[in-house]
C-alpha cells in the first residue's frame, strides 16, 4: 500500500503532467513565450499584465496605474485604450515608487472601447468561483502564471507572453513568512520555485484551467513579517518569493461591474485587514458617541 505522501506526491505529478500538457496545447511550453489568448500586456504609468475577463473589462494590479485613471491594452499585435479604470476602493497606494503594501486590495478593472470579439487568438479567462482546495494540494496546487516581461532566458518579444509552472499554496499554514492577517487574500509560490518578474505583476495565475490570483508582488524574504516592501528588481532570486492577490474574497466587488462572474463563495473569508473606508466609518461612530454622551 502507498502511504499517503506517497499518493499526495503521485496525485501532483499527475497534475503538473496535466498542466505541461495543457501549457503545450496552447503552444507554451514552460519558460517559452508565445501568445496566451487572455493575457494582454497594460502600459500606464507602469508597465504591468492583465487578464481578459469579460468582452469589455481586464483584471489587472491597482499598483500598475500610480494617479493615472487610463491605460494602453496592448495584445496580439493591436493596441486599445481605456474607458475606464476602476482601483478597488480599499486600494491603499504608496507615494514611493517601487514600494508595495503587502494584501493591499491591489487588484483593477479595465473598460476598454472596443468589444472583444472572442476567437481562437483572443479570448477570456473564467474566475474560478469554488474554496480553496482543503485536501492534500492545499499547500501544494499546481498552477500556471502568465506574464508579459521580457524572459530572460528566451528573450521574448515585447507583445508575447511567456508561462511557468508553480506549486501555490494559501492558508493558515502557507505564506509562512507573512503576517496572519494577511494569509485569507493572499497565495504564494513555494520558496523554491522560480519567481516572476515585475512587469508580470497584474498577469494571471491560473489553477484548473479558471482565473484563481493575480501576480502582486515579489515579497523579499529579509522583510519578513513586514506589511510594506520593496519590490523585488530581479526575478529569480533566491531572498524572493512571489505573493499573488488571492480574488475568491473580491468576487462580489467584481460581479458589481461584470456580473457574469460566479458568486463569491460562503466559505470564502474577506480581506481581515482594516482599510480606508472601514476607518472612516469607525471614526464616525466614535465621533457620534462622543458628541450625544
Amino acid at each position: 500500500m502507498f502511504s499517503r505522501t506517497d499518493k499526495a506526491n503521485m496525485a501532483a505529478g499527475v497534475m503538473v503532467l496535466l498542466l505541461s500538457l495543457s501549457a503545450l496545447a496552447f503552444g507554451v511550453p514552460q519558460n517559452a513565450s508565445q501568445y496566451i489568448p487572455y493575457v494582454v500586456k497594460v502600459i500606464s504609468v507602469y508597465v504591468c499584465s492583465g487578464v481578459i475577463i469579460h468582452p469589455h473589462w481586464i483584471l489587472t494590479a491597482a499598483q500598475c496605474f500610480g494617479s493615472s485613471k487610463s491605460a494602453q491594452i496592448h495584445w496580439n499585435n493591436l493596441v486599445v485604450d481605456s474607458t475606464k479604470v476602476v482601483i478597488h476602493p480599499d486600494y491603499i497606494s504608496v507615494l514611493e515608487p517601487g514600494t508595495v503594501i503587502l494584501g493591499n486590495n491591489d487588484l483593477a478593472l479595465i473598460q476598454i472601447k472596443e468589444t472583444i470579439n472572442f476567437s481562437r487568438c483572443v479570448s477570456k479567462i473564467e474566475l474560478d468561483g469554488s474554496e480553496w482546495p482543503q485536501d492534500y494540494t492545499k499547500y501544494n496546487r499546481p498552477c500556471m502564471a502568465f506574464g508579459t516581461s521580457r524572459h530572460r532566458a528566451t528573450s521574448a518579444k515585447e507583445n508575447y507572453v511567456h508561462a511557468r509552472l508553480y506549486k501555490a499554496e494559501h492558508g493558515d499554514q502557507a505564506c509562512e513568512c507573512l503576517p496572519l492577517n494577511l494569509k485569507p487574500q493572499l497565495v504564494c509560490m513555494k520558496e523554491a520555485d522560480e519567481t516572476f518578474c515585475a512587469e508580470d505583476l497584474g498577469g494571471p495565475l491560473i489553477c484548473d484551467n479558471k482565473l484563481v490570483a493575480i501576480l502582486h508582488t515579489l515579497y523579499d524574504l529579509r522583510n519578513c513579517k513586514k506589511h510594506s516592501t520593496k519590490v523585488a528588481p530581479a526575478c529569480d532570486k533566491r531572498t524572493t518569493i512571489s505573493v499573488c492577490t488571492y480574488i475568491c474574497p473580491y468576487l462580489t466587488w467584481i460581479k458589481h461591474y461584470v456580473p457574469t462572474i460566479p458568486d463569491r463563495p460562503p466559505s470564502c473569508r474577506s480581506s481581515p485587514i482594516i482599510t480606508p473606508s472601514a476607518l472612516v466609518v469607525l471614526f464616525y461612530f466614535v465621533f457620534i458617541v462622543i458628541t450625544h454622551s
